[in-house]
């Protein structure tokens, strides 16, 4: 494999970069978070630690379930969330693009989503299946609406598929977030991302609220 390709993945924009920048965002959003119910907030190092605990706990696979799938499913969606953010990043930073790579990075994010449905169905546990179905009626609810919010770029700047191309489309004409259409895009773009995420409000998969887990 090429060095360079390598790097991307593994260094920048890909892995190392991506997985800092994640958790430096989510450092802010629970500092943020904890100003506003008046308590400090965990110190800037939290996330990282938490995420070398969660490494470092052992992996528990039911007897009961389909283990191959329950194994592969979440590997196959960190390496899907590596190469999306390889192609985001490559366009964003570095002006390297592949043909067609928003229809590669909406059908990615489709992917990952998908994932996560089978990993927790394949489990056999009667309340991961119930997870696995709000993250299915999440996926149907949110991927029509982010399908419509990725033509409005495709749209604006000539129908255009490539990253790098949109992106120097607006250089040159000016930021399509500047009109009413870019605007409203902007906002269903974040509530979109903000579902597959599963973030508040739409953390109904992970049910933190009820007493059993979903």
């Amino acid at each position: 494999m090429n060095a360079d390709l390598l790097f991307y993945l593994l260094v920048f924009p890909g892995l190392l970069f991506t997985a800092i920048l994640g958790l430096t965002v989510g450092w802010v959003d629970r500092k943020v978070s904890a100003r506003f119910q008046f308590r400090v907030g965990p110190p800037f190092f939290q996330n990282f630690n938490d995420i070398i605990k969660l490494f470092g706990k052992e992996t528990i696979i039911p007897r009961q379930g389909v283990s191959s799938l329950f194994v592969i499913s979440p590997f196959a969606a960190f390496g899907i969330i590596v190469v999306t953010s390889a192609i985001v990043g490559a366009a964003l930073f570095l002006n390297k693009t592949i043909a067609g790579d928003l229809i590669v990075i909406m059908y990615l994010l489709m992917t990952v989503s998908v994932m996560v449905i089978l990993g927790g169905s394949s489990s056999g546990n009667i309340y991961s299946s119930i997870g696995s179905g709000r993250e299915m009626l999440m996926l149907l609810a949110d991927e029509f609406a982010f399908i419509l919010v990725m033509l409005v770029p495709i749209v604006k700047s000539g129908y255009q598929l490539s990253l790098e191309q949109i992106i120097l489309y607006q250089n040159q004409e000016g930021v399509f977030i500047a009109s009413l259409s870019g605007i409203l895009g902007f906002i269903a773009g974040i509530l979109c991302i903000q579902a597959k995420m599963t973030m508040p409000p739409f953390h109904i998969p992970e049910a933190e609220t009820e007493i059993i887990d979903g």
